[in-house]
């Protein structure tokens, strides 16, 4: 909070962190989804984890409250190509009864993840950069996976 000055910052513009994160996927939910089809949902994906862990590395290096909003905003960018296309790229290879298994996994993994992060916040540490490290630990593992991927059949 204070390497960004956040203690300085009215309301609004710490709010904004989560607006600028929607407003990018709002952007690019309807543009990125039909590149995939035109392009192959692996090249998307991968793009897209690179794009992701691009990003958090810069939120772990940012000490600007500016470049720390447009970090923010090209995550919200790349979200429809990290989890909307990537989602359906993974279900792709499952079978109909393992599609619906798939999800739910994937979801709980995914809440479980977001809520890691509170309790490592409320208990642990104010310090966000833990996060981040796990965050961008995670895009390398995933964009590495992906390297072993076909393209969806």
């Amino acid at each position: 909070m204070t390497s960004l000055d956040l203690i300085c910052r009215s309301r609004s513009e710490i709010g904004m962190f989560g607006s600028y994160y929607f407003a990018g996927w709002a952007l690019m939910v309807l543009i990125v989804p039909p590149l995939s089809d035109r392009y192959g949902r692996r090249k998307i994906s991968l793009v897209s984890m690179v794009i992701q862990t691009m990003m958090t590395s810069c939120l772990l290096l940012s000490r600007q409250y500016w470049i720390t909003c447009l970090c923010i905003f090209i995550l919200g960018l790349n979200a429809p190509g990290r989890a909307n296309v990537g989602f359906i790229y993974m279900t792709e290879f499952f079978s109909k009864h393992g599609k619906g298994i798939t999800g739910t996994v994937s979801g709980i993994f995914e809440c479980s993840i977001l809520s890691l992060y509170v309790v490592i916040f409320l208990f642990i540490s104010k310090d966000t950069n833990y996060a981040l490290i796990f965050a961008t630990s995670i895009s390398v593992i995933s964009f590495l996976g992906l390297l072993w991927l076909d393209e969806s059949p």
